[in-house]
């Protein structure tokens, strides 16, 4: 359950970009209180009487060239007015007698700030704030007036300390505002171009992005936030705001709970706050790795990070956090109020913007978030569509190009000793456009399980359109360990909008969606059309549940004739997928040897229409579909008709016998304009339906046994005499369905017409016979002594599945053995 080293180390690094240059000058705190510096130009902190206060040693350090360091010779001060801002270079360390110093605010006063001289936009340079990589660290920071900590520009560093909680680290004792508050908001500037920036994989990937950064906009040096613990206070325990407000690092820091992670000290006392804020465009920002943000549940309005940007240049990323619990222990629920992740309102900047957004995303979310026990949403009923929360939640329709990957949504671990921390509503939540959840290799995929509602919603109604579902494990590990139950509680993917894609071409992109505890999936409304299901696999339905399910028959199998009125006529588009038919199976069967199966289909759907049927392997005759192995297109007559077999030939060849296969059917012909039929949601012009159907109804592939020829019949001897030789050919194992076996003779030392007729055939089995059947050859009496001749029968051409075994001929050898008396007459 621990992040890699690998990221770890990545992140570690991310602090060497602000590193600590060698100290000018050192004031060393002696004095309580707020007195002030008694002459700025001597580079000594004195107050009057003597000695010297964190107040006068800020002000020295303001008044004194290069970088300054301020260290403690006291444990604890106790503020008589707001401290100065720092707007000079400078490390303050509270560290005293091996362990922190306390300032105490008193309530009435503001503690530590690192700003730009003046503020706001009064900076010749507003993106150089002076301040760069200033450091306030190995502090108890409490009961402040405002934020415990306040910066403003970049190159900050904030190390180490307890903001909120007195030095016992359980006891909160808030700062009313922020925990840390980070800023950049300067009104005159440009946002820096960033296009060309790289992408992260993952986290590892940071060190190079920074330096992109430091080539493209040297002033955007990052700020780092790691291992603080953040917590009790009256505001956010993290704000990060404004549009300059970037490459901000937040590592290592408990938010929510005492300094031993293990019971909740919410932020957000006294206010709808949370316990990690982006807002107010800030971009480029990374949350992550190792925070643990839980127990802030004061509020009932609080989340664990709450991401609400409006339009962005770069995305903020949020990946490798422990959201809602501690990973000490984590069957305590130590769940954030509302929701473990939430994305209130993040779009990209476009070509209309002064900086287009040059990779396309908003946020990223991942990889390596754990999220459980968020308490949002626990009293919300199952089939409310207005629910918004969840463990990863998109809850503002103008949001777009979220990306939410590689996550564990509900469970503590990826693997067999994963135990359940679901979150008390959904695992996964969207609204808006263009999203991706999960992605197309392997590790891209999210672990959704064990949430007390269900495991993906994709809602919003005619705003959410263009989202991407593929390779997730919805109520289930992924592989080695797919086919553990790790079900949530409703249904596995409801999708309430269009225009989805869920799953995809290639095997990683599948979804895995199984032992949730009512349908696979679920489409419902009128919204809810266009949404291409393509290779998933949906198994372990429930009794009385459906691997897909339509609203024709809501929680029920619909028509697959023409008594719902049809499909692709205009009153079809009242109903989610256009009510679209799935086919009706007929025999399915199975070549032994080859790995190659068929299945016989009959369709009643549009008119004239094109459509792709996709079949699946399943172990049960429940709904759904476990395993694709193959598909064919079929194209209806002007009745809506249209039939045939289709042969499967699955990557893996795969014995069927015994097992059950359905199909879902797949609408792709393009909408027509002309027909009354709208544009596919969220796309300008004409596009395939790709509305995909229920599953069929199961057809179960028949075990129909082997033929062989009986042990009797191997070889053995007939006299000449005999008039017929008898073989017998047996079918043995199982007599499910109809079977056939063709046979035929062939020369030996025998020869046909000769010594033998001939003979060719087939035997048939009916639908539950076995036993012996019989071939019989005439054997020729020809009056010649000679010596004993062998011809063979052979079977081949198994039929309906039956399988051709050893010994698959017989040798039947004609014996000579008594000598004919032929007459002789005598002619004149």
């Amino acid at each position: 359950m621990s992040i890699s080293p690998r990221l770890r180390r990545a992140a570690t690094a991310l602090l060497a970009l602000a590193a600590l240059p060698a100290g000018a000058a050192t004031f060393n705190v002696v004095t309580d209180g707020s007195a002030g510096d008694n002459n700025l130009a001597n580079n000594v902190c004195d107050i009057a009487g003597g000695g010297c206060t964190l107040h006068a040693a800020i002000q020295q350090a303001n008044a004194t060239a290069g970088f300054d360091r301020i260290t403690m010779g006291r444990a604890k001060i106790t503020l008589a007015q707001s401290l100065p801002a720092a707007t000079e270079r400078v490390v303050i360390d509270g560290s005293f007698g091996g362990g922190r110093a306390e300032l105490d605010g008193n309530g009435s006063n503001g503690c530590f700030s690192l700003s730009s001289p003046g503020g706001g936009g009064q900076a010749p340079n507003p993106l150089v704030p002076q301040a760069n990589n200033s450091r306030v660290e190995n502090w108890v920071i409490h009961n402040c007036s405002g934020n415990g900590v306040n910066l403003d520009g970049h190159g900050y560093v904030v190390y180490n300390n307890y903001i909120g909680l007195l030095p016992n680290g359980s006891t909160a004792d808030g700062n009313s505002g922020d925990g840390v508050s980070i800023s950049a908001d300067i009104s005159d500037g440009d946002i820096p171009d960033l296009s060309g920036i790289p992408l992260p994989g993952e986290l590892a990937d940071l060190p190079a992005i920074l330096a992109f950064v430091a080539g493209a906009a040297p002033a955007l040096a990052p700020n780092g936030i790691v291992t603080n613990v953040i917590s009790g206070n009256d505001g956010d325990g993290i704000e990060v705001f404004g549009q300059y407000t970037a490459t901000n690092v937040i590592f290592d820091n408990i938010i929510g709970l005492n300094a031993s992670g293990t019971a909740a000290v919410p932020n957000g006392q006294n206010s709808a706050s949370h316990g990690i804020l982006i807002t107010a465009s800030a971009y480029l920002n990374f949350v992550g790795i190792d925070n643990r943000v839980a127990g802030n549940n004061a509020s009932p309005l609080s989340d664990g990070i709450h991401i609400s940007t409006g339009k962005v240049p770069f995305p903020n990323f949020v990946a490798g956090n422990f959201v809602g619990f501690s990973p000490l222990n984590p069957v305590t629920d130590l769940g954030n109020a509302q929701s473990g992740i939430r994305v209130a309102d993040a779009r990209i900047t476009t070509n209309a913007d002064p900086v287009p957004n040059p990779v396309q995303l908003s946020v990223v979310v991942g990889p390596g978030n754990i999220v459980g026990h968020n308490r949002g949403g626990a009293s919300v009923a199952a089939n409310d569509a207005n629910n918004d929360k969840g463990g990863i939640v998109v809850t503002d329709g103008n949001s777009n190009h979220v990306r939410i990957w590689g996550n564990i949504v509900g469970l503590s671990s990826p693997d067999g000793s994963a135990i359940d921390i679901g979150n008390a509503a959904d695992g996964i939540n969207i609204v808006g456009t263009d999203h991706e959840i999960g992605g197309a290799t392997v590790v891209e995929g999210n672990i959704v399980g064990a949430n007390g509602r269900h495991g993906v919603v994709v809602r919003g109604g005619s705003g959410t359109v263009r989202n991407v579902v593929r390779g997730n494990s919805i109520g289930t590990l992924p592989p080695p360990l797919e086919g553990a139950d790790q079900g949530n509680a409703g249904i596995g993917l409801w999708v309430l909008s269009g225009n989805t894609r869920i799953g995809g071409d290639g095997d990683a992109e599948k979804n895995v969606i199984a032992f949730n505890g009512s349908h696979g999936v679920k489409f419902q409304t009128a919204f809810a059309w266009s949404n291409l299901l393509r290779k998933n696999s949906i198994y372990g339905v429930p009794a009385g549940s459906l691997g897909i399910d339509l609203d024709v028959v809501d929680n029920g199998a619909d028509p697959t004739d023409g008594s719902n009125g049809g499909d692709r006529v205009p009153t079809a588009q009242n109903y989610a997928q256009w009510q679209q038919n799935t086919v009706v199976l007929g025999a399915a069967g199975y070549t032994p040897g080859s790995g190659a199966s068929s299945a016989g289909w009959s369709l009643q759907s549009g008119a004239s229409g094109q459509y792709r049927i996709e079949f699946y392997l399943n172990d049960d005759n429940s709904s759904g579909g476990k395993t694709f192995i193959g598909e064919t297109t079929a194209n209806t007559d002007a009745a809506g008709l249209a039939s045939g077999t289709a042969p499967l030939n699955p990557a893996t060849p795969t014995d069927t016998r015994g097992k059950y296969i359905t199909a879902t059917v797949t609408d792709l012909k393009p909408t027509d304009p002309g027909a009354s039929e709208p544009n596919p949601p969220g796309l300008l012009v004409p596009g395939p339906a790709n509305n995909t159907s229920e599953f069929s109804a199961p057809v179960r592939v028949p075990i129909p046994g082997s033929v062989r020829v009986a042990s009797a019949s191997i070889a053995f001897t007939v006299p000449e005499s005999v008039g017929l030789a008898t073989i017998q050919v047996e079918r043995f194992g199982a007599s499910e369905g109809a079977v056939d076996i063709d046979y035929t003779t062939a020369d030996g030392t025998a020869t046909a017409p000769e010594d033998y007729a001939t003979t060719s055939g087939s035997l048939h089995w009916n639908d539950g016979e076995s036993g012996s059947k019989t071939i019989q050859v005439p054997i020729v009496n020809d009056l010649v002594t000679e010596p004993a001749q062998t011809f063979a029968v052979q079977l081949s051409n198994p039929q309906g599945g039956v399988e051709l075994v050893d010994p698959t001929g017989a040798a039947v050898t004609i014996d000579v053995s008594t000598p004919v008396m032929l007459q002789s007459f005598e002619v004149e």
